[in-house]
């Protein structure tokens, strides 16, 4: 019995294995290698020990309470690692260069493909690409008339493989992260310390609002 309790955590520990290498080496020297590329970062500027070890704790954290609350075969185990690795560059990224990286885009996508393979993909597929379309749409139409773009196209990308796995909550993660961003940025316009035509990094924000959505279906099962 405890033989086959621990065949079954075996896949799990593999996976949180590489989901520890993925946040802890691979996305720091991702991080590391924009910045020498494209802001000036010095040879032997790196990310802190400190935000490395966040961003590794948080990560494990997730994945660890993402096979508790539901039990889902090695695969969607290895999607959802997948996903929340690339979240969590998505996070990093964006908040210090107001950029996501393909690399971390790819990763999102290639898991959520993988997680979402037992269920209606095509489907999901067609809808994440109407949204994709339909997000790009109205931020051309708003830099037509503002001469600025309003959401970046690495946003629309991160919304297009999010709505693979959440469905139609992805609507609602976009509201929330729109109801956080002004939470948090509105007060430093208020205060005249940020202009009004600033611009910010959202991801960091639909991340928070895929996190408080996921913790909502959770409470809800």
């Amino acid at each position: 019995m405890q033989t086959q309790m621990l065949a079954g955590f075996l896949p799990s520990l593999a996976i949180g294995a590489a989901l520890l290498g993925a946040t802890g080496v691979w996305i720091p020297r991702v991080v590391q290698s924009y910045g020498r590329k494209y802001f000036d970062w010095k040879a032997e500027q790196k990310m802190p020990l400190a935000s490395v070890f966040a961003l590794v704790a948080t990560s494990l954290a997730w994945f660890a309470l993402a096979v508790y609350v539901k039990p889902m075969p090695w695969n969607a185990q290895l999607g959802a690692a997948a996903m929340i690795a690339a979240l969590a560059g998505v996070v990093v990224a964006d908040h210090r260069f107001q950029l996501i990286p393909d690399r971390f885009q790819l990763l999102g996508l290639a898991g959520a493909l993988v997680y979402a393979a037992q269920e209606n993909l095509l489907g999901n597929i067609g809808v994440a690409l109407a949204l994709g379309g339909g997000l790009w749409l109205v931020n051309e139409i708003y830099r037509r008339v503002r001469k600025r773009d309003g959401l970046g196209f690495g946003d629309v990308k991160l919304f297009v493989w999010l709505e693979i796995v959440l469905g139609g909550n992805i609507l609602v993660v976009l509201l929330l992260a729109c109801l956080l961003c002004g939470v948090a940025v509105l007060p430093s316009i208020a205060r005249k310390k940020r202009r009004s035509d600033a611009s910010f990094a959202f991801g960091p924000y639909v991340v928070l609002g895929v996190a408080l959505v996921v913790v909502m279906q959770s409470l809800a099962v």
